[in-house]
């Protein structure tokens, strides 16, 4: 499934990119007896839309339609958002959760499974450097890390704006 997920990304993703969007994650499985081809996709300037996704799943389903022999199964196209809660793979994912708090799952130097919650500080050159306080810090290759994810805490999803007005009101 990995392979028609490859597939697919280089039928599709230059046009995707021409029309200002990007591919966060391809999945194409199976759903009982229906598969499924999911696109996660973002605009690149600000945070896509409903009907954003719209347009982006009616071009991909052309580009699609004009190769139908390129996946044999039947398959529904699915388009969304990749969320707050995204799954952070590539460099530009982490430098997105720049200043948010992560759960990071990593394989250490001793080669056994560690899980951190903490706050992203730093992304570059292939490394992430996370902070627990003002005196721990850890630095982990983004290549040793099996999933990542933004932890919701309420003060980093709230715009300031909220905040202001909150805190002048009481």
């Amino acid at each position: 499934m990995k392979e028609i997920e490859e597939k697919v990304r280089l039928l599709v993703e230059p046009d995707i990119l021409k029309f200002g969007y990007e591919i966060h994650d391809i999945q194409y499985l199976k759903d009982g007896s229906n598969w499924i081809l999911r696109f996660f996709v973002d605009n690149l300037a600000r945070n896509i839309n409903l009907d954003q996704c719209g347009e982006v799943s009616q071009q991909i389903g052309n580009i699609l339609d004009e190769h139908e022999n390129f996946i044999t199964n039947p398959y529904s196209l699915e388009v969304s958002s990749p969320g707050l809660d995204r799954l952070l793979k590539k460099e530009a994912d982490f430098v997105w959760a720049l200043n948010k708090t992560l759960k990071v799952k990593y394989t250490n130097e001793e080669n056994k499974t560690e899980t951190v919650e903490a706050k992203l500080e730093k992304v570059e050159n292939g490394l992430i450097d996370l902070r627990f306080d003002k005196n721990k810090t850890l630095q982990i290759k983004i290549d040793t890390i099996s999933s990542a994810r933004r932890v919701m805490i309420f003060s980093e999803i709230m715009p300031k704006e909220s905040k202001e007005v909150k805190e002048n009101n009481t």
